[in-house]
Formats: structure tokens, C-alpha cells, sequence
């Protein structure tokens, strides 16, 4: 993965809270790129992410979806017969999916945690906006609406470093991290980890449970 180029800039060290403020901004700010970058078919590399997510529980499984987007996984999990929480950190996506008559709740796992608990929880292309020291904070909060031997699924860009990327006026955060290094951070967040894997060399999956 390039260490710069024309709509990337290094991230400065700065207060943790900062890099997912600025974020937070950038997809709030930007509704019609925001929606226009992420409709498009569910398929390849994101369907496989669920795909496998799925094969660790049973078809009954209430399911926790942080990050639903313009909703495409949800619609997904629910044509296959699974109930699905659709949550998202954004304003503006819960407003699409709740004009698309979807209930979905605001629900920002950073700062908060939810009562329920679920078989399985899936974060798509959400925690690489979080550093280190937030990564681990917002995995012990999924730890915690897990019982024993629920499952969580995440993914994120994969690669070393941190940096933002320029998003219409706003710049987002991303912290890159390979298969391995999610698997360390869920670890120490007390995690079992089930799989790891890379799927078309861009996107860092693991599969963890809660023991």
C-alpha cells in the first residue's frame, strides 16, 4: 500500500478523540459522496466478509450490524432470515436507511454499548478509523454485548501506518492494520480468535469469540 499520494496526508499525533472527530465530520459534511462512494453491489470481498461470518452461528442468531451504511449487509442478512440491528455512528446514513422505511438506530460503539446482547456482531470498514488505544476501547464495548461464545466480525484496510484521506472538504482517519495485528488487538481486548484472512490483498479480516 503507497505510504502517500495526492489525497493522503500523514496523521499527526493528536488528541484520540481528534482522529474520530474529524471523521465523524467528513461523513456528515458530505452526504452525496458519502452515498455515492458506497451504493453498489453487494458482492465480492464485502458478501464474502459476511459470508463467513455467518458459518459461526445458527440461522436464529440476533445479529449486531456497527457501521449498516446505505444498508446493503443488513438487506442481506435479512433475506437469509436473520433479525439484524442496523446501527450507524453517521446521522446521515441512518437518515437513507430510515427514508428507505429500515429502522436503524444511531449508535456510535466508541463512546457506547447496548443492553442486548448478540450472537453475532459485524463491523465493516469501521474500526480502521480508530487508533490503537480506541480500537481496543470500542472492542471491550462489542466484548461486552457478546455471551459467552458470541462471535465477532470485523474488517479493515489493510497495511502499517496511520494517515487521513481527503473526503470532499473534510479529511477522515484511518489507521491500517494486516490480519495479524487485528488478531493481537482482540487478544488483548480478550478475544479468542477463530480466523484471520486477506481478501483481495486490500481488506484485513479476523473472526473472534468471546469466551
Amino acid at each position: 500500500m503507497d505510504d502517500t499520494s495526492q489525497n493522503e496526508l500523514l496523521a499527526p499525533d493528536q488528541a484520540r478523540d481528534e482522529n474520530w472527530r474529524h471523521t465523524r465530520e467528513a461523513y456528515e459534511n458530505n452526504p452525496r459522496l458519502l452515498l455515492r462512494n458506497t451504493l453498489q453491489a453487494f458482492d465480492g470481498s464485502i458478501k464474502t466478509f459476511y459470508d463467513k461470518a455467518l458459518k459461526y452461528v445458527p440461522l436464529k442468531a440476533n445479529i449486531l450490524e456497527i457501521g449498516s451504511g446505505d444498508g446493503c449487509g443488513a438487506d442481506y442478512l435479512e433475506a437469509l432470515g436473520y433479525t439484524v440491528l442496523r446501527t450507524d455512528p453517521i446521522r446521515n446514513f441512518v437518515r437513507f436507511q430510515k427514508s428507505r422505511g429500515k429502522k436503524t438506530h444511531q449508535f456510535d460503539v466508541l463512546t457506547q454499548v447496548l443492553a442486548q446482547r448478540f450472537d453475532l456482531v459485524l463491523a465493516p470498514a469501521v474500526f480502521h478509523h480508530f487508533d490503537d488505544e480506541d480500537f481496543e476501547d470500542a472492542a471491550k464495548h462489542v466484548f461486552d454485548m457478546l455471551p459467552s461464545y458470541g462471535i465477532f466480525s470485523l474488517c479493515g484496510y489493510s497495511g502499517v501506518g496511520a494517515r487521513f484521506k481527503r473526503y470532499g472538504n473534510k479529511q477522515r482517519y484511518f489507521c491500517y492494520r494486516t490480519p495479524e495485528m487485528l488478531s493481537d488487538s482482540l487478544k488483548r481486548s480478550g478475544f479468542i480468535v477463530e480466523e484471520t484472512y486477506l481478501l483481495d490483498g486490500t481488506w484485513a479480516n479476523c473472526i473472534a469469540s468471546k469466551p
